[in-house]
């Protein structure tokens, strides 16, 4: 019998238990606060390299 096996991020499946965030947020934010925070560092910084040059 030929078998095969893969694996992949346990958060695209129902394992992992759900975020307290997301429990809390009940789809009324698409975003949280952290994720926006590192969208801002980003863009900050791809502000000054192209301020640069």
């Amino acid at each position: 019998m030929n078998s095969c096996r893969s694996s992949g991020p346990a958060a695209w499946t129902d394992i992992d238990p759900v975020e307290p965030f997301v429990t809390m947020a009940a789809g009324r934010c698409p975003f949280r606060v952290s994720d926006l925070l590192a969208a801002a560092e980003l863009i900050d910084a791809l502000r000054g390299r192209a301020s640069e040059g």
